[in-house]
């Protein structure tokens, strides 16, 4: 709706085709040109960690950090500030025509700065200087937590689930953001995972949380390989009913309207997030074992069933051709992947979606058996493609197999499925410990696995009880079940600018309410997994064409 109004204004003041206001803002529009996806991604870098030169770039206040509060020149989490811009501007400083990016209410450029612009000369023209003012109000926001929302254990800004309030502020520390809010629906999942809801029924801190978990593209790929955050958590009244005999103080966000300061355990697992590579102890793996690609044309592909049913499609896929295959219930064609993992530790995992309409399935189930068990993904197909689609983590250990499986079934019977290829990128080793809490493998340090919330080692270290075989691969004793692994997909997308200030936003939406207690808490992630991959299944039928604007965000 906004933006219609942003269109209509434009044309009424200048007939441009990007929102530029005639009066009332800080400054009239500048004439530039965007970065390259590699000059935005060294310039996130360089704000992240405070290093942006040049003699007009604002200074960025520092943060209070640790239990004491004393101020730091910290660096930010590697992927916040891309993901708030990806969610203010879809990461541009300037519109198709050249000129700055103007929002209705005075929001100028990538970040979108609106209250307080005038202390920033030169933001409209200058990238950097715009990034500079972003981070700079970021800090602040931070810093104001006695009265924006409050803090996290001892206040430790490596973390990206520690920025949850200065995100929320830094839209607007109003109710309207609140994850309470009646007008976000209940059970929600994550914001562009799978069934992801229209923008509008999310609360602005976790519409940046959603592109840091399925960042947006340009240039034919992912800004940068999403991680999922894990979400605070809710309280539903002052004494909560989810502890036994009746007691308990809530230990989450309370559902109040006007300001409040509360200190909260931190969300677990958090992600620390830094811009420069940290190895592991064994040390990073060589560049030429860092990726690893699966394709419809290697040695490790095969599909056995109704293969008379399964068309070779010429061009649109990854190195051009692609198969297609209509849905059937029960299955009659299984397609299979596998490879020899390049290296141990976390890998993203992507999916390429063809450019043909000849895959446009929107529930296309992919099982991917690796260290941990059988991950579970949901795959929608029914986008203009073109691109690998992040879809989740994986851990892998080196020199084990990888197996990919994708079959018809689907509840989705009107679009055909695509079978192309699959890429894992090594993103690192996780942080966490033996014993340590835990929501997934790839959050467990070195080779340990995620086995009932806690990283534990696998049977190659532990064995096997009663003559089991240890696979190797898996880390598990026998035969691993099938785990449901987050189903992440292509969600809504395209970045718009809301602008920082202290005003309402317009209607947003979150996944399903946790509820926090002295006595016991309970998982965000948890929730979520399977609400993902109901709301895939029930989605009404589209086929969205993007722009090339959109495509590269």
């Amino acid at each position: 709706m906004w933006m219609a109004l942003l269109m209509s204004m434009a044309a009424q003041c200048s007939g441009a085709a990007c929102p530029i206001p005639c009066t009332a803002c800080a400054f009239q529009p500048a004439e530039g040109t965007n970065p390259s996806l590699s000059s935005w991604r060294q310039r996130f870098v360089a704000a992240a960690e405070r290093t942006l030169a040049g003699t007009d770039v604002p200074a960025i206040a520092t943060v209070e950090v640790g239990a004491a509060r004393s101020r730091a020149a910290a660096p930010f989490p590697c992927r916040l500030l891309p993901a708030i811009a990806m969610t203010e501007s879809g990461i541009a400083q300037f519109c198709s025509n050249g000129k700055t990016i103007i929002s209705f209410d005075c929001g100028f450029g990538v970040m979108q700065v609106t209250s307080g612009a005038s202390r920033y000369p030169g933001l409209q023209s200058d990238v950097d200087i715009n990034l500079a003012a972003g981070a700079d109000i970021l800090a602040q926001k931070w810093n104001g937590d006695q009265s924006f929302g409050g803090r996290f254990d001892d206040s430790d800004p490596q973390f990206l689930e520690s920025w949850y309030f200065a995100t929320w502020a830094y839209n607007g520390f109003v109710y309207s953001n609140n994850p309470h809010n009646p007008d976000h629906p209940a059970n929600r999942p994550p914001f562009r995972s799978p069934g992801s809801l229209s923008r509008g029924s999310y609360p602005y801190q976790e519409i940046v949380w959603g592109h840091v978990g399925f960042p947006l593209s340009q240039e034919g790929e992912p800004v940068f390989t999403g991680v999922s955050p894990t979400y605070p958590a809710l309280c539903n009244g002052t004494v909560d009913a989810c502890c036994p005999a009746g007691g308990g103080v809530c230990q989450g966000i309370p559902n109040q309207s006007g300001l409040f300061n509360v200190t909260l355990a931190l969300p677990q697992p958090a992600h620390s997030d830094p811009c420069t590579e940290v190895c592991p102890a064994n040390g990073c793996p060589p560049p030429n074992a860092r990726e690893l690609i699966l394709d419809d044309h290697d040695a490790g592909f095969s599909i056995v069933g109704a293969i008379a049913t399964v068309t070779d499609q010429a061009d649109g896929g990854y190195v051009n051709d692609f198969r297609s295959v209509a849905p059937a219930t029960p299955a009659t064609v299984t397609a299979r992947w596998q490879g020899i993992a390049p290296s141990s530790g976390a890998f993203a995992f992507s999916a390429f979606i063809p450019l043909s309409p000849a895959a446009e399935n929107e529930a296309v189930v992919i099982r991917v058996t690796a260290r941990g068990g059988t991950s579970i993904f949901a795959l929608d197909q029914n986008i203009s493609g073109g691109f690998f689609q992040p879809l989740g983590e994986l851990e892998l250990l080196q020199g084990e197999p990888v197996v990919v499986v994708v079959d018809n079934a689907s509840t989705d019977t009107a679009g055909a499925i695509g079978l192309d290829a699959f890429t894992l990128r090594w993103r690192g080793d996780g942080t966490i410990g033996d014993g340590d809490v835990c929501s997934a493998s790839v959050d467990c340090a070195g080779d340990a696995l995620c086995d009932g919330g806690h990283c534990v080692v696998g049977c190659e270290v532990q064995g096997c009880a009663d003559g089991a075989t240890c696979n190797r691969a898996t880390g598990q004793c026998a035969v691993g079940s099938e785990g449901e692994g987050e189903g992440e997909g292509e969600g809504e997308g395209e970045g718009e600018g809301e602008g920082e200030g202290e005003g309402a936003a317009g209607p947003l939406n979150l996944p399903t309410s946790v509820v926090g207690c002295t006595c016991a808490t309970s998982s965000h992630a948890d929730a979520l997994s399977a609400a993902a991959m109901l709301m895939i299944m029930s989605r009404r039928r589209r086929r969205q064409y993007l722009t090339t604007a959109e495509l590269t965000g």
